[in-house]
C-alpha cells in the first residue's frame, strides 16, 4: 500500500510485508492518523508475525482503541499494554520475531529491543 489512506486520513510511515526464512508471514503497517480523533496516540498500526495459515505468532494493533486501546495478540490470548510509540513497539516486535526465528533480518533502521534481547 502506497501513498495517502484517504478514506481515514492517515499516511503509512512504515510498512514492511515478507515471508520469513521459516515460511511464517510478517506484516507491518503503521500510519500517521495524527488527523483522526479516533486514534489519540495519532497512530494507526498493524504489527502481524504469523503462519500462512492465517495463525498468529504474535500481533499488535489498536484498531479499536476508544472500546479497547492497544493489545497484544499471542496465539488466541489478548493483553492489553501500554503504548511505548511506535519505534519502541516495532522494537519489542522484530525482538520477539527474532526469538522465533534467529536467522531473521531486521528491517533497516529498527533496533532490537535491548531489553528482551
Amino acid at each position: 500500500m502506497a501513498g495517502r489512506d484517504e478514506e481515514r486520513g492517515a499516511t503509512p510511515v512504515f510498512e514492511d510485508t515478507r515471508t520469513t526464512p521459516a515460511g511464517n508471514v510478517v506484516s507491518v503497517t503503521i500510519y500517521d492518523a495524527s488527523g483522526w480523533k479516533r486514534f489519540p496516540s495519532g497512530v494507526k498500526y498493524s504489527i502481524h508475525y504469523g503462519t500462512t495459515d492465517n495463525d498468529t505468532i504474535v500481533r499488535y494493533d489498536n484498531h479499536h482503541p476508544d472500546t479497547k486501546g492497544h493489545e497484544r495478540h499471542e496465539g488466541d490470548a489478548t493483553e492489553s499494554i501500554d503504548f511505548p510509540g511506535y519505534e519502541a513497539l516495532l522494537g519489542r516486535f522484530y525482538t520477539e520475531v527474532k526469538a522465533h526465528e534467529p536467522g531473521f533480518e531486521l528491517p533497516n533502521g529498527i533496533e532490537r529491543d535491548t531489553d528482551d534481547a
